[in-house]
């Protein structure tokens, strides 16, 4: 939000720009607490939902 609220501010902004360095920064806060296996093991099978129709 804070990305896009910045984007909406500011004429010359690029919005993937700032997206990016928003991921970014939210992947360096989550720094050291990467799951096991990546990302497809985040959650256990059992706890994943099922696609909805």
């Amino acid at each position: 939000m804070a990305a896009y609220e910045q984007w909406l501010g500011d004429q010359n902004a690029d919005l993937a720009e700032l997206l990016d360095t928003a991921m970014r920064e939210l992947q360096s806060g989550f720094g050291g607490h990467e799951p096991v296996g990546g990302a497809a093991h985040a959650r256990p099978d059992h706890a994943r939902q099922a696609p909805r129709p």
